[in-house]
């Protein structure tokens, strides 16, 4: 059976976008099928609609966590207490490795928005170099992180899902 990072990492190399990986990686955790996720997902990628803002990664990841706490039993405050220290925590856990949650910073400085920028990022092979990486390092940070608040038993992927 698959790690969820493996899955995420398989969903981005197959060309999805880094949000939409990860999210997807979540998707058994969801009450939403793989067709409305990837269209939540869709903006965020290349730190949202490639202006190199947060990176996807962390914003699929922060989708995947406030769909996972919302299935849980609890007040709306409840929830949103939850979320906001669970993404928190997030947040903090992915900037300590990478040093940073920009999009651009964690590309060098390549700016997606530009022709001259997307030539760089792909004859770098940033995709692989740098994004794989924060797909899976996200998707195994929320994963956790999830996993702080839910059932244990929840957290490993059903295969019929995939």
């Amino acid at each position: 059976m698959k790690e969820r990072h493996e899955v995420a990492t398989d969903n981005f190399l197959r060309g999805l976008n880094c949000s939409q990986s990860v999210l997807l990686a979540f998707q058994d955790l969801t009450k939403l099928d793989e067709g409305a996720l990837l269209s939540i997902a869709r903006g965020f990628g290349a730190g949202m609609g490639r202006k190199g803002e947060v990176c996807g990664a962390v914003s699929g990841g922060i989708t995947a966590i406030g769909l996972a706490i919302g299935t849980l039993d609890l007040d709306e405050a409840a929830k949103r207490e939850t979320t906001y220290s669970t993404v928190n925590k997030l947040l903090a856990d992915f900037s300590q490795n990478f040093s940073t949650l920009n999009c651009r910073e964690l590309l060098g400085g390549c700016d997606l928005t530009t022709s001259e920028g997307q030539a760089l990022f792909k004859k770098l092979d940033m995709r692989t170099m740098v994004c794989k990486k924060c797909v899976a390092e996200s998707t195994k940070i929320t994963l956790q992180q999830i996993g702080s608040v839910l059932p244990l038993t929840l957290l490993s992927i059903d295969p019929s899902n995939l």
